[in-house]
């Protein structure tokens, strides 16, 4: 039996975005294992919340060399994943409040907000750059 299946240009196009997909997957997991794992602890503040009809976005700024950075990729966000503790600590954050992350300059605009860890103390708030 002889059987030939010719490819469609559909079918390399299809491809092509799995594989696009599939990499920027690959990177993301790897940027965020690397941050997680070498990253240096910093003091972030937790500056602004914007709830769309499904998808709620988290705003944090911290400083790095004296410049402060505002970023929304800090591993915060509502997931079916997350365990119902991790969901509780993501509603209980509190505006203008200020956290623990991990941050690597390597990924700048990147950061691993710790929910569970609110920084009160004014000095080492101060010391991170951060002025009441």
């Amino acid at each position: 039996m002889n059987f030939k299946y010719k490819i469609a240009p559909h079918d390399y196009f299809t491809l092509v975005i799995v594989v696009i997909l599939l990499f920027f997957w690959i990177e993301g997991v790897k940027s965020k294992n690397e941050i997680e794992n070498n990253g240096k602890n910093i003091i972030v503040k937790f500056i602004r919340k914007d709830d769309l009809p499904k998808t709620t976005t988290f705003y944090f700024a911290y400083y790095y060399n004296n410049v402060k950075c505002q970023v929304t990729n800090s591993g915060i966000h509502h997931s079916i994943l997350n365990s119902d503790k991790k969901e509780k600590m993501i509603n209980n954050l509190k505006l203008e409040s200020y956290y623990t992350a991990k941050f690597l300059p390597k990924y700048p605009k990147k950061i691993i907000v710790n929910p569970a860890k609110e920084i009160m103390d004014k000095k080492v708030i101060e010391k991170a750059g951060f002025k009441n």
